[in-house]
């Protein structure tokens, strides 16, 4: 058991190592002023590689990774639900958590923001590519139950409930749901994430996908990663360290510690398959996403905290992120 463990460790580490290359290589990007010779700040070029992510290159991998999901059944349902239960149990764990410390109300909703919701859309389709890339067996369809637990199980809640929570918490504009509502279903992937459920026998029939509609896309999804993670490094900054170090421990503990071990209680009471089992728990355990840092801006919250919580996230998952993996895939069913 351990040397299967000790395996999935460092299969997943050699995995999630070169992310983090491409975000040095967007640091050094930024440090060596590159783009000031262009003519463009970090901040114009970031939004520029986020626009085309979203509306272009993400879709891409939501609609061909469901085309990898063999079938289309009513148990795929637990995978958004397991979310919901880890996204709500963290929400109360952290609002505990700042009411015993006595945080004050702007650092108490950035807090609460982060702890809930995670980069599946950056991190999950690509670990998973990369394991089915390596010949995993059985773990064609994971990139498929990575969208309904992305796209269905964290992006509906991010779109509500941490809104609402930013908007109780910081001074900012005031919640508003119509406006919620219309940011969901205008989001790309979310609108793919319905075309490829809505059109499910015609991929999955008699000539399924044509051929050159499906290289087109996967050239564009084999863009994402490269084009996010260079993003990330060239607006990442790691501030406040000092003054925030307690906050940002326990923000991570239950983000990256609690998130997947409830992911693993979640799976292994529902029975879930051994590769929708991987799935929740590797999705529960990647980095807290990066649109707190923007509702902590919008809403005003402790921005420094929420920069501070985030980029610390993606660092500290290189050491949890291999060992819940390694745990998953023992105790997978």
């Amino acid at each position: 058991m351990l040397g299967a463990f000790l395996n999935a460790f460092t299969n997943m580490l050699f995995i999630i190592v070169p992310i983090f290359i491409i975000i040095g290589i967007g640091i050094m990007v930024r440090r060596l002023r590159w783009l000031d010779n262009a003519g463009i700040t970090t901040r114009q070029a970031s939004t520029f590689l986020n626009t085309l992510v979203i509306n272009l290159t993400l879709p891409a991998v939501v609609f061909t990774a469901l085309a990898r999901v063999e079938t289309l059944e009513i148990g795929l349902l637990k995978i958004p639900l397991i979310a919901y239960v880890i996204i709500g149990i963290s929400a109360g764990i952290s609002y505990l958590v700042t009411k015993k410390l006595n945080y004050r109300r702007e650092t108490a909703g950035a807090f609460i923001i982060c702890a809930m919701c995670g980069s599946t859309a950056f991190f999950g389709y690509s670990i998973f590519d990369a394991l089915a890339g390596e010949g995993g067996q059985g773990l064609e369809a994971t990139q498929g139950y990575t969208a309904l637990y992305s796209e269905l199980g964290t992006l509906i809640p991010l779109m509500t409930a941490s809104v609402l929570i930013a908007s109780r918490f910081g001074e900012g504009k005031a919640f508003n749901l119509r406006d919620s509502l219309i940011s969901i279903f205008r989001f790309a992937p979310f609108i793919w994430l319905v075309i490829s459920l809505l059109f499910w026998r015609e991929t999955h029939g008699e000539g399924g996908v044509p051929g050159v509609f499906r290289s087109t896309l996967d050239i564009m999804r084999g863009a994402t990663i490269f084009l996010i993670m260079l993003s990330l490094g060239l607006t990442i900054t790691i501030s406040d360290i000092l003054q925030y170090w307690k906050s940002t421990l326990l923000v991570n503990a239950i983000k990256l510690v609690v998130a997947p071990l409830l992911a693993i209680i979640c799976g292994l009471v529902l029975k879930l398959p051994a590769d929708q089992f991987l799935v929740v728990v590797v999705n529960s355990a990647v980095p807290c996403i990066l649109l707190s840092i923007s509702y902590s801006t919008q809403y005003k919250l402790d921005v420094g905290f929420a920069s501070t919580a985030v980029f610390s996230s993606f660092f500290l998952c290189l050491l949890t992120l291999p060992i819940f993996y390694g745990l998953a895939y023992i105790l997978q069913p």
